[in-house]
């Protein structure tokens, strides 16, 4: 069976206790989404692949939505998946229909015993706002977590060319720079001592990633912004930062001269071994702090 994109269907469902429903209604933003989705059969038949289809359908189970700062725990493992499969041109089309669904689809009114529409609670202002939230973290992820080879086509296909969306993907970039920032170096690797040569080579294989972006001669351009959360004013936008690259590339230098701490230890019980492990630790450090250095120099211009 032809498997369908289901991306309105947290959103579409309000329950009703002491209220008319109006059955069926569907305001003219849901019927353009729908129109949208029967517009985008070759991204439904990308997902159909049960590589992606796993994925991407735990990506809409509103459990795994229940943490979504500042490690989005549940849908990670998912999202990570998922990017790891989509091509460029299903990431694009996917991240264009949820952005759309961020900022058009709402659901229903209740309304009262005369059939007028009541206003939304704050209860159900913060389910809408929490549901749109977890889609544009869902991005982040995916986004976070492509391949470098599949964000250079994205670039290629939509921004070298002028492409159909060129926009969604700028948009695609910010989100990637916030996901690596924001949860894989704040949240994560930078939020504890980074004490051992894996963990340092790691963070610069990440700011790696936001220093791509940062040396892009459009990075100024690379932003996100989305209008649909309640009140409009609070719903999130971004302009990327070149700075931030440099930034972070003096504060995992700082972080590993100071953290790591390996000495030569017992691991194996012998000696040949254990020191030879050892070397292989400082080696990898020292190379790591070497690339950092000949970051922080490429933008600094020190000798």
């Amino acid at each position: 069976m032809k498997q369908v994109l289901c991306i309105t269907a947290i959103t579409l469902m309000v329950a009703g206790c002491g209220m008319i429903e109006m059955p069926q209604k569907m305001d003219k933003t849901n019927e353009n989404m729908e129109l949208m989705i029967q517009n985008m059969n070759h991204t439904n038949s990308g997902i159909d692949k049960q590589s992606k289809l796993i994925p991407f359908e735990n990506l809409l189970k509103a459990e795994n939505t229940e943490n979504l700062t500042p490690i989005p725990t549940r849908l990670m493992p998912f999202g990570k998946e998922l990017a790891l499969v989509i091509s460029a041109e299903d990431m694009v089309e996917l991240t264009y229909l949820w952005l759309k669904e961020i900022d058009e689809v709402y659901p229903d009114h209740k309304v009262d015993a005369n059939g007028n529409e009541l206003p939304y609670s704050t209860e159900e202002i913060g389910k809408i706002n929490h549901d749109k939230l977890a889609r544009l973290v869902g991005l982040q992820i995916i986004a976070g977590f492509l391949p470098h080879a599949t964000v250079e086509q994205i670039i290629h296909k939509q921004i070298h060319t002028g492409g159909r969306y060129e926009d969604v993907a700028y948009a695609i970039l910010m989100m990637r720079s916030q996901f690596v920032r924001d949860v894989l170096l704040e949240a994560s690797l930078l939020a504890s001592p980074l004490n051992n040569s894996g963990k340092v080579a790691q963070a610069v294989e990440y700011n790696k990633s936001l220093d791509y972006l940062a040396r892009l001669p459009f990075a100024k351009k690379i932003a996100v912004k989305t209008r649909g959360f309640i009140p409009a004013e609070n719903s999130p936008e971004e302009t990327f930062n070149p700075e931030i690259a440099l930034i972070n590339w003096k504060r995992i230098q700082s972080a590993a001269e100071q953290d790591w701490q390996v000495t030569p230890e017992s691991i194996t019980g012998d000696s040949v071994q254990d020191q030879a492990i050892y070397q292989q630790k400082q080696n990898s450090y020292k190379k790591s702090l070497a690339e950092i250095q000949s970051y922080i120099k490429s933008w600094t211009g020190q000798n």
